[in-house]
């Protein structure tokens, strides 16, 4: 698998990998982990112009690995 992170393509083997190749400060957006396995909460001012949000609901949903792996980890 891989994934564009900062304009590069990351190779990756599992989430954790994926997590372990990009550098927390490289992850500036803001998320809240409300229990889904695969997708947390978009906090962010303008969710509709990130490629990773998808809306559904009335809330917009982060489905970045990377993302997704820090809100649940760390819970940030």
């Amino acid at each position: 698998m891989s994934a564009k992170i900062s304009g590069k393509t990351v190779s990756f083997a599992n989430r954790e990998d994926l997590f372990e190749k990009t550098e927390r400060r490289e992850i500036r957006c803001k998320a809240l982990d409300i229990g889904l396995e695969s997708f947390v909460v978009c906090l962010e001012e303008t969710p509709w112009t990130c490629t990773h949000s998808f809306h559904f609901g009335g809330k917009h949903f982060c489905k970045w690995p990377a993302r997704v792996h820090a809100a649940k980890t760390f819970r940030e």
